[in-house]
């Protein structure tokens, strides 16, 4: 589920007092993960390279239906991007040419 404002403020308390000593370094990490104008998030997820078939398998099957549950009812956009949608997109590409 996305976090409520409880939530948000939970999670911003935790990162101030998790990133050191430096005024501006809650900042910084914030940075990486939104925009400046807080509209846009970044979520990055990592995984094993589990061979081209398991996942074009994990993306449709599991990922996107988690996507679309996930921020179903909401306003927001989810845009995938990243080396991951770029390797699947050209295993559709190569499959389809070949029939």
């Amino acid at each position: 589920k996305l976090p409520n404002n409880d939530d948000k403020n939970f999670i911003l308390s935790y990162l101030a007092n998790s990133q050191g000593q430096g005024k501006n370094s809650t900042g910084k990490l914030l940075k990486t993960f939104m925009d400046s104008t807080q509209q846009r998030a970044r979520i990055s997820v990592k995984i094993a390279d589990i061979g081209s078939h398991k996942l074009d398998t994990l993306v449709n099957k599991r990922i996107e239906p988690a996507i679309k549950r996930i921020f179903a009812g909401t306003d927001m956009v989810v845009r995938r991007t990243g080396t991951t949608v770029i390797f699947t997109k050209g295993n559709e590409y190569v499959i389809g040419t070949l029939g």
